[in-house]
């Protein structure tokens, strides 16, 4: 009779020891105690991405959260420039402490480290998901409620490494009526799923600019919901330009909000 190799994972009926499975997920820094982690994420370029989660930092914020921004949008970092932080990063011995807006938001983006923040970065995919981790290594938030990660469009090493290494309790996806941008944003979803990050809903930018109810069939094939829908508004994006986001008066992406608020 051939011998059978056991496979019961140690289960102590026969002596037989597991290896114990090594975390994939790192860890923050020792000196942060980050509550969630938040991605924002997307399928296409220009789809307002960064404006969400610019918006949601400033919302959290005025419940009275504690509340990060990761730019890890290494090739188009946009969140400075919102929140008005040319600099700010503080170099200390145990790590990199982010840049602190007037409303509070904790702010960390490859932007920040540049001498000239209009240098052109010609990092290859597989370099800029080295300075991802990092960078999510060397910052020291300290204390948040919540972090958000403003992630790069798209499916690549930077999204990779962003949902294989890092603590995500959940994903927002930030998408358009159009079915061409969704189609792209269905990519994203799959790898999600692929590797078991939650979505916790999708923002449809640009609502009542564009035909089309794609954001909605993409939500419903998947299981998650649309949260909120944000209609052009040249004011926000005058915001968003001139470094105004946090002075905004009118209430943003409630439902979305009170998802992340909830975890």
């Amino acid at each position: 009779m051939s011998e059978t190799k056991h496979q019961c994972g140690g289960c102590g009926g026969c002596g037989a020891k597991q290896e114990p499975q090594a975390d994939p997920k790192l860890g923050a820094h020792p000196l942060s105690q980050i509550k969630t982690v938040i991605g924002i994420t997307g399928g296409k370029g220009g789809t307002g991405k960064s404006l969400v989660t610019g918006l949601l930092a400033a919302e959290l914020t005025k419940k009275g959260l504690q509340v990060g921004i990761f730019d890890a949008d290494i090739l188009a970092p946009a969140i400075p420039q919102m929140f008005d932080l040319p600099q700010g990063v503080t170099r200390g011995e145990a790590g990199l402490y982010p840049a602190l807006s007037a409303g509070g938001v904790k702010v960390m983006s490859i932007r920040l480290l540049l001498e000239d923040e209009a240098e052109c970065v010609t990092w290859h995919s597989a370099a800029m998901a080295g300075i991802v981790q990092q960078l999510w290594d060397n910052v020291i938030w300290d204390s948040l409620d919540c972090l958000l990660i403003d992630l790069p469009p798209g499916t690549g090493d930077v999204s990779l490494v962003a949902f294989e290494r890092l603590p995500i309790d959940g994903l927002v996806i930030v998408s358009a009526p159009q079915v061409l941008v969704n189609q792209a944003a269905e990519r994203t979803v799959r790898l999600a799923a692929e590797k078991t990050v939650p979505i916790l809903g999708c923002v449809e930018n640009f609502h009542g600019l564009f035909g089309g109810d794609a954001a909605d069939a993409l939500a419903g094939r998947y299981g998650f919901p649309v949260t909120d829908r944000l209609a052009f508004d040249p004011m926000l994006t005058d915001a968003a330009d001139e470094g105004g986001l946090e002075a905004l008066g009118s209430v943003y992406l409630p439902e979305t909000v009170a998802a992340i608020a909830g975890l």
